[in-house]
């Protein structure tokens, strides 16, 4: 199967699981029209590269504020290590904001120059680039996928990706980011903890993870779990609240750090003990 990492935005035609036509979704299914264009799109690329089957959390969870569905999401949503470690490959909409925006778009178009050499001969320049940095924090890349906590852990636990832009196409594996122009971008932050989850890359992970935002500020340590679960198989260390036993002196070092976009704050209601940086809002 194929996962999706996308952002779902303030979209105006989201299909999702209920109680309400779980049995429905289940016996008849639904259909393709009734989806938002990221999703539709999700299904032909999926389609396109020869999986039978494509993982949604709207669709593969239940969503609502009952009680089935919200024991649902709490299964589900500790279960992110295996949906998105054990898929065949993850399909990032990074420049989609919406879950109706598509992901197979006209692409940006890049300007073209033309100069004369000598008067006599006429020459074209292109411009090229390389976003190098387009799985690194949220700080260096303009899109909204980059800047929500959820696709973080997606990211780093997908073996391996897709990830469409509005420019190019990238492909992520534990080799390296490679662009369709068949260019090696350089190592990212991402990159390197899929290879290889360490004890001492947990506070990078937390500093990156907290420039991020949430939507629902009590995710901050549901949206981190999957990491946290794959981390403890490689440590087997108890877990306390987004810190460890093993490395707890050093853990409890961190501190807020003051940004013009996230300004750090304690929770109004409770969601980790104060000695824990997920007890505060904004970068760590």
């Amino acid at each position: 199967y194929a996962a999706l990492s996308y952002c779902w935005g303030k979209s105006k035609k989201t299909t999702t699981t209920t109680i309400h036509n779980l049995h429905e979704h289940i016996e008849a299914g639904f259909s393709y029209e009734l989806l938002g264009k990221t999703i539709q799109d999700a299904v032909s690329i999926t389609r396109s590269i020869g999986v039978r089957y494509l993982w949604v959390d709207a669709l593969c969870i239940i969503q609502g504020s009952e009680d089935e569905a919200r024991a649902d999401w709490q299964t589900e949503s500790s279960r992110m290590a295996a949906v998105y470690g054990n898929a065949y490959v993850t399909i990032i909409a990074a420049d989609s904001p919406t879950s109706d925006s598509g992901i197979l778009r006209k692409r940006s178009i890049i300007r073209e120059s033309s100069i004369s050499q000598d008067g006599f001969t006429q020459r074209r320049i292109y411009s090229a680039f390389r976003n190098t940095k387009i799985l690194e924090a949220a700080s260096s890349t303009p899109n909204i996928w980059s800047t929500r906590a959820w696709t973080f852990q997606e990211a780093v636990l997908s073996r391996r990706a897709l990830l469409y832009t509005d420019q190019k196409k990238y492909w992520k594996c534990g080799h390296g980011l490679l662009s369709e122009d068949g260019k090696l971008a350089r190592s990212t932050l991402i990159h390197r903890l899929t290879r290889n989850l360490v004890e001492q890359d947990w506070h990078l992970v937390i500093e990156e993870y907290t420039k991020r935002r949430l939507s629902n500020g009590n995710d901050k340590l549901p949206a981190l779990s999957g990491l946290a679960s794959l981390y403890h198989r490689g440590n087997a260390t108890p877990y306390l609240a987004g810190l460890w036993n093993t490395t707890l002196l050093s853990d409890l070092l961190w501190r807020t750090e003051i940004s013009a976009e996230l300004m750090p704050q304690h929770t109004q209601s409770y969601r980790a003990p104060s000695w824990s940086w997920a007890s505060v809002d904004g970068p760590v």
